[in-house]
């Protein structure tokens, strides 16, 4: 059993759960894939009494399917795989109080509550509330408090170690599944500047979204590390791969953001004559591959000028969501109004959709969790809170342009950077130990 306990935490377990998404979403056997998934996060719950690989294997579940619309048949294995997974939890809780583990609420509770409340009540008084409304909300919603209080309690791993591991897994799942759509489509090009490709069982946005975010994460890992060109080396190839997605928006607080992480990060290094070589490497190879690829890449470079600040429909979602806003003000219009034969009410901006489908009550009651978002981050902050708050930064900004809001993984991932940069053990640990523990 310590062998089996040893391998979930070791890294060939993340290898397998990246190995059976991919594989089986490739093979458009999704479905089979989540029902995979949902063993092996029984199993880790029954054999070990740490959540990380679960939560892990969780942000994993995201991307294994590859049908949209869902079926009837996802219904049906989404309910086994509750059946089957909701027992485990149970039995989880048990084994850890029974070990002596404490209970607690964390400080976070109360509102991340409160955003259950405005969820579940958004659009309560308008005609278009009703049961799917109200489920969506609370799934969204419950699901963000319930990993919240079984992270906060039984993570026996470092958060910092997590949120790494959580977003480089769910990075490369997403890298790999792209590529694996592009190579099979026949034309390439065609298929990026049309956005074509589906991960998981949705389009390209939120997932380039997570491939930016993992960037600073990268950066921070790599500070001071004896490896560090490995990790830059890494990042570029992420910032490559957000490129290849054909997402202006995510692109574009990628660039801003990852940009201030490579500040940060060439400030507080120690190696900066190994950094210099290796981003002066990366420029040189760079201009090289430009000279090679010269016409294919200005048709990608042209693709992004030509559609510039194109709001692709987006500003009508905006004034419909005022509209909305306007006619429903107290609680909004619920999470199932008709946003042009969407399936949810998808406004395109966090703060739009907020109003529009909560109305002020729901904005009010979201306060309080924004509050602690940022004073995690700001209050006494330390090197690696910056460069988590950079990538934060990348998924609120990329939010004022689509709806993250609807995305439980973004609250979760967020959730997680916030433990990480609270977590007392790091606070015990002088700045260089908090950069750089291995």
């Amino acid at each position: 059993m310590d062998k089996v306990r040893q391998f979930i935490h070791s890294i060939w377990y993340y290898v397998l759960v990246i190995a059976v998404t991919v594989i089986f979403h490739s093979l458009s056997l999704g479905i089979v894939g989540l029902g995979v998934l949902a063993l092996l996060i029984s199993a880790v719950l029954i054999v070990d009494d740490d959540f990380a690989p679960v939560m892990v294997t969780m942000g994993a579940c995201v991307y294994v399917l590859n049908e949209y619309p869902i079926t009837d048949i996802y219904y049906i294995v989404f309910g086994a795989c509750l059946a089957l997974v909701l027992p485990s939890i149970a039995y989880f809780i048990y084994k850890n109080i029974k070990k002596g583990v404490r209970f607690s609420l964390g400080k976070y509770f109360l509102p991340l509550v409160l955003i259950v409340v405005a969820y579940s009540l958004g659009g309560i008084f308008s005609p278009y509330y009703n049961i799917g409304s109200f489920g969506f909300g609370v799934v969204i919603s419950v699901v963000v408090l319930c990993c919240y209080l079984l992270l906060y309690n039984f993570n026996k791993s470092s958060f910092k170690d997590l949120a790494f591991h959580l977003i480089s897994v769910v990075s490369i799942i997403i890298i790999l599944e792209m590529w694996v759509d592009y190579f099979t489509s026949g034309d390439i090009l065609a298929l990026m500047q049309n956005k074509g490709v589906r991960v998981g069982v949705g389009e390209i946005n939120l997932p380039a979204m997570t491939i930016g975010m993992w960037i600073p994460l990268l950066l921070a890992k790599g500070l001071n590390n004896k490896k560090d060109y490995l990790y830059v080396l890494t990042a570029v190839f992420a910032l490559l791969n957000v490129v290849f997605t054909f997402s202006r928006g995510a692109l574009l607080f990628t660039l801003i953001f990852g940009l201030v992480s490579l500040i940060i990060f060439y400030i507080k290094t120690e190696k900066k004559k190994n950094v210099s070589i290796t981003v002066g490497s990366v420029l040189v190879v760079g201009a090289v591959l430009f000279a090679i690829f010269y016409s294919n890449i200005i048709g990608m470079l042209m693709h992004y000028i030509e559609r510039g600040f194109d709001d692709t429909g987006r500003f009508e979602l905006y004034q419909l969501a005022i509209q909305y806003f306007s006619e429903y003000p107290i609680f909004g219009v619920g999470w199932q109004v008709d946003t042009y034969s969407f399936i949810f009410s998808q406004f395109h901006s966090t703060p739009l959709q907020f109003l529009a489908s909560m109305g002020v009550v729901g904005f009010l009651l979201m306060v309080p969790h924004y509050y602690q978002r940022y004073s995690t981050f700001l209050t006494k902050p330390n090197v690696y809170s910056m460069f988590l708050l950079m990538s934060v930064l990348i998924c609120e900004g990329y939010g004022f342009i689509d709806q993250t809001c609807t995305f439980s993984m973004s609250y979760i991932y967020i959730i997680i950077f916030m433990l990480a940069s609270d977590d007392k053990r790091l606070n015990t640990m002088n700045e260089k130990e908090k950069i750089n523990t291995q």
